[in-house]
């Protein structure tokens, strides 16, 4: 029962993060077509508008070229900082992601090696019974699982003999093992959080 707990909250940290990146990328169009769309729309429906008063529909359509020609023009390049390969990426994935936190430990929570990979496995590994622990990205709280027996179930179990089984429910002491873990998902910047996944 402890394995599963820790895998399960471990599941449950990883699944968040990947939730959010597909909200924050998933969800919106590219900022290209956002802004391109719109001109030639504005630019056409003036003219059809204006009908005979072909004077004053031709002034605006000489303006209007020379300014999507000023949208279109590509902005000066931003070199873009270099991604080093996915076998040395552990440094670099470990202090974008302390970045985030804000100052918190976070790094504390996490594997130490192969960070990308191990987060990639554990996400697509969600979907199964069990998260190996060879793949773990975050490990799990500290201290061991706490349950404790139920005196009086309501209702009461009974094997085939017709004895009375043992009934268990979590212990309210187990929660605050995850205090650390909450916290910190608190303490991290979602909109930095999503452009950290994109690069």
């Amino acid at each position: 029962m402890k394995g599963s707990m820790k895998y399960g909250i471990s599941g449950l940290v990883v699944a968040v993060l990947a939730l959010v990146a597909w909200y924050f990328l998933g969800t919106r169009p590219p900022a290209v077509e956002e802004t391109a769309s719109p001109l030639p729309i504005a630019a056409q429906e003036p003219q059809t508008a204006a009908g005979p008063a072909a004077a004053p529909a031709t002034a605006p359509t000489d303006a209007e070229p020379a300014s999507a020609g000023a949208v279109t023009a590509p902005a000066p390049a931003i070199e873009p900082v270099p991604l080093p390969e996915l076998a040395a990426s552990d440094a670099m994935a470990l202090a974008t992601l302390a970045g985030l936190a804000g100052g918190a430990p976070l790094t504390d929570y996490l594997a130490q090696d192969a960070v990308i990979s191990r987060i990639v496995a554990t996400v697509d590994a969600l979907g199964g019974r069990r998260v190996p622990d060879v793949i773990q990205a975050v490990r799990g709280p500290d201290g061991d699982f706490l349950a404790i027996t139920v005196d009086q179930p309501d209702p009461e179990l009974r094997n085939e003999a017709g004895d009375l089984l043992p009934q268990f429910t979590i212990d309210s002491a187990n929660y605050l093992r995850y205090t650390a873990f909450v916290e910190l998902l608190e303490a991290v910047d979602l909109a930095e959080l999503a452009a950290a996944v994109r690069n």
